[in-house]
């Protein structure tokens, strides 16, 4: 997959995220070409946002409900997402790295050319969103909700699907022969076209309803 990678200047200018954020709702401005290391944003509501060539690292964002933010060539790294309500965001040319997204919420969310790599995204909801050239590496995803999600180009490797509950959403064409399918929640259609191996195979099985038995068993 050639995902886009985010393009960064080598020259960003360091700030604290609560009040540059804080600067730039109150000026209806933009933030761009910054980068941001540690502290945690609190709870902020009703707010539209852009991020534009930016790095975040060690940032806490706290559990709340914001409104629409935009991340366009951004970076995250060891960042921590855990309950927090990203609903209608929409991610373009991004890199997560090593983030905590345990319980958090992308509803409506658009991503695009987006890398998550060694994530921790447990409980996470994925519920009508859009994803093209997306790509999961190395990821902890059990019990992840997925809802009438729209793939294109997404890839999963080796990332761990345990529990996972999926409803309403096409896996045709994912290969996800890497990933651990154990106790999966889904319908029958929405497996259809998906790449698996004959172990996960006979699992995924007993959501037809077959009874696997050897040809001399009773």
């Amino acid at each position: 997959m050639n995902l886009r990678e985010p393009e960064l200047s080598e020259a960003l200018s360091p700030r604290r995220l609560e009040g540059a954020v804080c600067q730039a709702l109150a000026e209806d401005g933009d933030l761009a070409e910054m980068e941001f290391h540690g502290g945690m944003l609190e709870c902020l509501r009703g707010t539209r946002l852009e991020f534009s060539r930016c790095r975040f690292e060690n940032i806490r964002f706290s559990p709340c409900e914001i409104g629409q933010w935009f991340f366009t060539d951004c970076v995250f790294s060891h960042c921590d997402f855990s309950n927090f309500l990203l609903e209608n965001a929409c991610f373009s040319r991004a890199r997560l790295e090593d983030c905590r997204l345990l319980g958090a919420s992308l509803d409506h969310c658009v991503l695009r050319h987006v890398l998550f790599s060694d994530c921790s995204m447990s409980y996470l909801a994925l519920g009508q969103c859009k994803l093209q050239w997306v790509e999961f590496q190395d990821c902890e995803m059990r019990r992840l909700a997925l809802t009438a999600v729209t793939f294109k180009d997404v890839a999963f490797s080796r990332c761990d699907l345990t529990q996972c509950e999926i409803t309403n959403t096409s896996l045709k064409g994912l290969d996800l022969r890497s990933c651990s399918l154990s106790g999966m929640a889904v319908v029958p259609e929405c497996l259809r076209g998906a790449v698996v191996t004959p172990l996960q195979a006979v699992e995924l099985a007993g959501l037809l309803g077959l009874i696997i038995r050897p040809e001399d068993a009773k």
